[in-house]
């Protein structure tokens, strides 16, 4: 992982130095974030607390269901004579996934399971590094930029957000440490088109990481065979600087 940085953040400098023409830009980020694999679901359950009663921890919160994400960051590219472009983003992003509270399970009752109606967001904070290549066309006023690379996201920090209302009426939430990985690694395309100073893009990601992998989940330890990796659709607006 260090090694892929520097060798990257090496040529980018060489490219800085001796390029032909070099565009610095910021944007503003957003996107749908899910998980997906054998693992993650669509709707789960509260495992509810004996004390406090009405608190506890989602089941599985690794949702397959989209949620929004929010984020800021800065671009370096580099354009060449024959419009190839090799480039850097770097910036601060919050992605979260969803999944869907049908129940509530009670161990400490005979009740044992309620139906409810709520649903739990697993946030996650990241520093995102994203070296990319790509070539550049010219419609008139207007550039179309594709590229290509691979994000590189030091997870800050991770942490479950659940809320739920049961068939009796009574309220419950979770709040739970849900850091299991320290970076994931996601291959991304992205199209983008520029007028003037502004800009619009559209891109993808899929994450080659697996969030569970060693760890302890509903009753098995996570492994190769049962996956949970990311997957994130993203749009967001830029301001060309220089």
């Amino acid at each position: 992982m260090k090694k892929f940085l520097l060798i990257t953040l090496s040529l980018l400098f060489i490219l800085t130095v001796f390029g032909q023409k070099n565009e610095y830009k910021i944007s503003l980020n957003s996107g749908l974030f899910s998980f997906g694999g054998q693992y993650p679901v669509k709707s789960t359950y509260i495992n509810l607390n004996a004390s406090p009663y009405s608190s506890g921890y989602t089941n599985n919160p690794y949702g397959t269901q989209n949620g929004i994400c929010i984020g800021v960051s800065g671009t370096f590219k580099h354009l060449s004579k024959s419009d190839f472009i090799t480039g850097f983003d770097f910036g601060f992003e919050t992605l979260k996934s969803k999944v869907t509270i049908d129940q509530v399970y009670d161990s400490w009752s005979s009740l044992n399971y309620e139906n409810a109606t709520g649903k739990t967001f697993l946030n996650y904070h990241f520093l995102n590094l994203f070296p990319y290549i790509g070539h550049r066309l010219n419609y008139k006023e207007v550039t179309v930029d594709v590229i290509a690379g691979i994000d590189v996201g030091y997870i800050i920090s991770a942490d479950e957000k659940g809320d739920a209302v049961s068939e009796s009426g009574t309220k419950y939430t979770t709040a739970v440490d849900r850091k299991t990985q320290n970076f994931d690694l996601r291959p991304r395309v992205q199209i983008s088109a520029d007028y003037n100073k502004f800009g619009v893009y559209v891109g993808y990601s899929y994450g080659f990481v697996n969030y569970i992998k060693g760890y302890y989940v509903s009753g098995s330890t996570g492994t190769p065979s049962t996956t949970c990796d990311s997957r994130l659709i993203r749009f967001g607006l830029t301001y060309k600087i220089k």
